[in-house]
């Protein structure tokens, strides 16, 4: 293969990569959602999250790894086919439909329900999700008086903080 041809190939191998979004792993999705709900959302990560190696990718964790027996052979707390779990995961329906489970139960816990101000809440939320960017007008994006469950639901669920 001559150089160009080369060139050529490694160009298109570079925008197929990018081209599709490459999502955090199950330890990113974990410690950001509990760094946002807190204490409440603890169970609620850890049922959904800690089972599901393949689909939110994150191979065995090799620190929470337990030992089997006297040889010194070790596993993962969840099982040998963490080993395989991809290590970064695209969009799937399967996924899309695991974090709409987890964002709706977050979204109901009384950590969200406390919040007496909408506007604050997005406020707090949009800055946890989002650390970087500016904080867009809350009326540019909610009506007065949306619910709690809505504020806290939709930023959950918007793909762009789980992105890399």
């Amino acid at each position: 293969m001559d150089k160009t041809k080369f060139a050529l190939f490694l160009i298109l191998l570079q925008v197929n990569i990018i081209s599709a979004p490459i999502y955090n792993t199950r330890f990113f999705l974990y410690n950001k959602l509990y760094s946002i709900y807190g204490k409440d959302s603890q169970a609620i990560l850890q049922e959904s999250l800690s089972k599901d190696a393949y689909l939110f990718g994150g191979p065995c964790n090799p620190y929470e790894q337990k030992k089997i027996n006297e040889f010194s052979l070790f596993e993962c707390n969840n099982g040998i086919h963490e080993y395989i779990a991809p290590s970064f995961t695209k969009s799937s329906n399967l996924k899309v439909y695991k974090l709409n489970s987890i964002c709706s139960n977050l979204s109901k816990t009384s950590f969200i329900k406390d919040f007496n101000d909408g506007k604050k809440l997005y406020s707090y939320l949009f800055k946890k999700y989002y650390p970087l960017e500016e904080l867009p007008a809350f009326n540019k994006i909610y009506e007065e008086g949306t619910s709690n469950y809505d504020i806290s639901y939709s930023l959950c669920m918007s793909e762009r903080w789980q992105r890399i």
